[in-house]
């Protein structure tokens, strides 16, 4: 049977019964009709109003942020903020001035920030290197805990996925500089057991793995012997290796030893900023494309452009000579005035979004588009942001800029994470395929 709603009363009648109860001089034949010609009449007009809704036609911001909320953005690199080691309690209560927290990463779309554990170069060799990592991881289990139905540590790419889908922000987890390590495998087994998932192996200045590409003194010329156990172990477990900070020389020896994808999770394009050791050359972005690693493109306005550094040694030196001969210190209010007027009379020549995307285009014609993605270094390059990208909430301000540059929404998508995801995958893959 065949049933009709009575408009405006919430009733229903049967087809027959509604025929039965009309004026004898309609006919069955011509009332059916009729009613065909109004019921397509209106399925025809709804269609058309839902299809003109559906298809109206966004703004590039409404589109930014719409990719940005449905993509998956893995951040490769951000410094643990310095809220961390206050007290804490509900993240999505904790909103400051960091470029970093809970609040701020929901407005930007981020999903999975890989917060790096960083290890100061100066505990080199003591074991108060390990203790500084215990005491970050520590914390970051508290963190976890308190707040369970909004973060989790991530330890693989389909925690990732799985967290994504449950709207719960996954936080994977790096080790920035490996003094930790101690020359012992068993404390990388520990770490890894802990938690993290790639290791930058050197930071500022050499360490008992390689050499810095911060720094003049060179001891290794490329891997220590345990730098070599290191990388065929990082191999063998399916951690990521990341030659970040790493001197050209240790990155050449890493390459030769590694047979597994390596990344670069927060380094630049080098032909930008000539000199800068840095930032890698052409030859070293084929050579990560071509094991089927990534390169993460820092945010921090010195890897992106050559006068930001050449600002930064100015600086330095003037700072350096202002406390050598007033003999305050340097977190005293003097210096603190001295800091403003500088600036003041030179400012800082911050880098723009189109520059950082520059990078991403350089590697991108280079190598293809499945090689670059982003690692912003977030908390670690202090007041050298780009206008738009201050913190985590501006990631739809990049995307705004590469959709500019003619990215499509699958291009967008794989730049903001699939690309890392999917090399991850690839360091798992390779060791699970290489067991013994």
């Amino acid at each position: 049977m065949i049933d009709l709603l009575v408009f405006g009363s919430g009733r229903t009648l049967n087809f027959f019964n509604f025929v039965l109860i009309q004026k004898p001089k309609i006919s069955v034949m011509k009332f059916a009709l009729t009613l065909f010609r109004k019921v397509t009449f209106v399925l025809v007009t709804t269609t058309i109003f839902i299809s003109c809704s559906q298809n109206k036609k966004l703004s590039i911001e409404e589109q930014a942020n719409k990719i940005a909320q449905e993509s998956i953005i893995i951040d490769s690199h951000i410094d643990l903020p310095n809220w961390l080691f206050e007290e804490f309690d509900d993240v999505s209560k904790l909103e400051n001035a960091s470029n970093f927290d809970y609040l701020k990463a929901q407005k930007g779309g981020l999903d999975a920030p890989f917060l790096a554990v960083y290890v100061s170069p100066e505990l080199e060799g003591k074991v108060e290197a390990m203790e500084n990592a215990n005491h970050q991881l520590d914390l970051l289990d508290q963190l976890f805990a308190k707040n369970a139905n909004k973060l989790a540590k991530a330890l693989s790419p389909a925690d990732v996925k799985i967290n994504f889908k449950n709207k719960v922000m996954a936080i994977p987890l790096g080790l920035e500089n490996g003094a930790p390590l101690m020359g012992d495998l068993n404390n990388l087994k520990y770490f890894y057991d802990r938690g993290i998932r790639y290791v930058t192996i050197v930071h500022g200045k050499c360490n008992h793995i390689c050499d810095s590409s911060y720094d003049s003194i060179r001891i290794w010329n490329g891997l220590s012997e345990f730098g070599e156990q290191l990388v065929n172990e990082m191999n063998k477990i399916g951690m990521i290796i990341d030659v970040s900070h790493a001197s050209d020389s240790s990155f050449y020896e890493i390459m030769r030893v590694s047979k597994a994808p390596v990344a670069a999770t927060h380094s630049g394009v080098r032909f930008y900023t000539p000199g800068f050791e840095r930032n890698l050359t052409d030859e070293m972005i084929r050579m990560i494309a071509e094991k089927g690693g990534v390169i993460g493109i820092p945010f921090g306005s010195g890897f992106l452009r050559p006068d930001a550094n050449i600002f930064r040694d100015k600086y330095h030196l003037a700072f350096d000579e202002f406390l050598h001969n007033t003999g305050v210190n340097y977190k005293s209010e003097e210096a603190e005035t001295f800091n403003r007027d500088y600036y003041k009379k030179y400012p800082y020549p911050y880098a723009s979004i189109d520059e950082l995307i520059d990078h991403i285009d350089y590697v991108v014609k280079l190598v293809g588009l499945d090689h670059v993605g982003i690692g912003s270094d977030f908390e670690g390059v202090g007041d050298s942001l780009p206008e738009g990208l201050k913190d985590v909430s501006g990631y739809p301000n990049l995307i705004v800029g590469l959709v500019k540059r003619g990215y499509s929404a699958e291009d967008v998508d794989k730049i903001l994470g699939l690309n890392f995801l999917n090399f991850w995958q690839r360091v798992i893959d390779h060791a699970s395929q290489n067991k013994i």
